[in-house]
């Protein structure tokens, strides 16, 4: 224990001596302003500057529109060019039209042309119309003379070939007059007579 004591005695001792042994830091001082010499002292004034700066850019309109056209056509006059100010409506630009005009031209006869055959088309579905009526009165009047000749067959009042040959003139003139030979008259072969009664 005593070399304890000692031991520690003998550190502490060191460490006093370690100490004492350097210099206290000094306090850091601030510099010195430098000195200034040959200065010039004015009164202030105002005066204008001139702010300029040269500088490189390009210069874009704030606004501005392509243009094109819908239809192909050679240019007839220009009336603007680029960079001009324009207004709402104003003429820009003339093609020539003659192309146009032609093909609306073109386009106008083929609907007069159609209108036409319209007409026609009208005129002959009125007088099909008019053939028919009168076809379905022929038919009428042809029918009338062979149902009266089957009333007499049915009652034995007319032999079978006069209602025949009656037949077959109905018949020829419910085809607008003409008979199934289509020259007028009755055709030839079984049942079948040439004009008047036989």
């Amino acid at each position: 224990m005593h070399t304890l004591r000692y031991a520690s005695l003998l550190a502490l001792t060191f460490l006093a001596l370690a100490a004492c042994g350097k210099e206290p830091a000094q306090p850091s001082r601030s510099p010195e302003p430098p000195i200034v010499r040959d200065v010039t002292v004015g009164v202030v004034t105002s005066t204008e500057v001139e702010e300029a700066a040269e500088v490189m850019g390009t210069v874009k309109s704030r606004t501005s529109t392509t243009l094109s056209s819908k239809i192909a056509g050679r240019i007839l006059a220009l009336h603007v060019h680029e960079g001009s100010e324009v207004q709402a409506g104003q003429l820009l630009v003339e093609l020539d039209d003659r192309d146009m005009a032609a093909q609306v031209r073109r386009a106008e006869a083929g609907l007069r042309e159609a209108d036409s055959a319209l007409v026609e088309v009208d005129q002959a579905i009125a007088a099909a119309a008019a053939g028919r009526v009168a076809a379905v009165a022929q038919r009428d009047l042809a029918a009338a003379p062979l149902a009266r000749y089957q009333r007499l067959l049915d009652r034995k009042s007319v032999a079978p070939q006069e209602y025949d040959q009656q037949g077959s003139r109905g018949r020829g003139r419910a085809r607008g007059g003409r008979l199934p030979g289509g020259t007028g008259e009755a055709a030839t072969g079984p049942g079948a007579y040439r004009g008047g009664a036989g």
